[in-house]
C-alpha cells in the first residue's frame, strides 16, 4: 500500500512539473534606430496660427511578450533639443526657459507600465491602451494613451540591410495638456494650442543570436 502511495506521489509530481505553464517569451526592442529614421510629429492646433514640429533624438526599449500580450514595460525617450519648428526663431524660442527649457531638462520621456485594455489582436498585431508615466520639464503624469504593436519576424535584416533578428512597430497618437506641464501656461489659446498631439512611428528590433 505504502508502495503504491509513494509511486502515486511520484507521478502526481511529474505530471505537474511537466505541464506547469511556461514562461511568457518577452522580447526587448531596441529603439535607438542606427538608420536615424525614427522621429515623431507634434501639432498645435491653434485658432489663429497651427503650429507643427518634428523630433528625433529618440531611443530606449521596450519589453514585451506579443503571443500573450504581456510584460510590457520599456521606456521611450526623445532629446528636447532636437524637437524643431517651422524656424530657426520659433524653434529657440521653443528651447528656451520659458517653455521646455531644453538646457534644464534634456530628455521628455514615456515609461510604460501596463497594458490596460486590448482593444484587437493577431499573432503578430495589437491594438492597445496602455498606461504609463510622460516626463517633461521634470513633471511627471500617469496617462493611458492607445497604442498599436506590429511584430515583424526575421525581419531585421529586410529593414536594416544587416543583422537577424525581429522589428517592432509602435505607433501612437495622443494628447497632452501643455500647461500641466508648465510650458508657458499664460500664453493665449489663441495663438498657442493648449493641447499639443503628439503622433509617433517609429521601429524597434530585437537582435537574434
Amino acid at each position: 500500500m505504502l508502495k503504491k502511495q509513494i509511486i502515486l506521489s511520484i507521478f502526481i509530481l511529474l505530471f505537474a512539473i511537466n505541464f506547469q505553464p511556461a514562461e511568457a517569451d518577452v522580447l526587448t526592442f531596441d529603439f535607438n534606430d542606427p538608420k536615424g529614421v525614427n522621429s515623431m510629429n507634434i501639432f498645435l492646433d491653434s485658432t489663429l496660427e497651427p503650429i507643427t514640429g518634428f523630433a528625433s533624438g529618440i531611443t530606449g526599449s521596450v519589453s514585451i511578450d506579443m503571443q500573450k500580450r504581456k510584460g510590457l514595460s520599456g521606456k521611450i525617450t526623445v532629446e528636447s533639443g532636437q524637437i524643431t519648428l517651422a524656424n530657426k526663431t520659433m524653434t529657440n524660442v521653443l528651447h528656451s526657459d520659458e517653455w521646455i527649457n531644453v538646457n534644464k531638462f534634456p530628455l521628455i520621456e514615456f515609461t510604460f507600465k501596463k497594458i490596460v485594455r486590448i482593444n484587437k489582436q493577431t499573432d503578430t498585431f495589437a491594438d492597445l491602451i496602455v498606461s504609463g508615466d510622460f516626463m517633461l520639464k521634470g513633471i511627471i503624469k500617469e496617462m493611458e494613451i492607445p497604442v498599436t504593436l506590429t511584430w515583424f519576424q526575421d525581419k531585421l535584416a529586410s529593414r536594416n540591410r544587416t543583422g537577424n533578428g525581429d522589428l517592432l512597430v509602435l505607433r501612437a497618437t495622443f494628447k497632452i495638456d501643455r500647461t500641466a506641464f508648465d510650458i508657458k501656461p499664460d500664453m493665449d489659446f489663441l495663438l498657442v494650442s493648449k493641447d499639443i498631439e503628439i503622433t509617433a512611428g517609429i521601429v524597434g528590433y530585437a537582435k537574434k543570436d
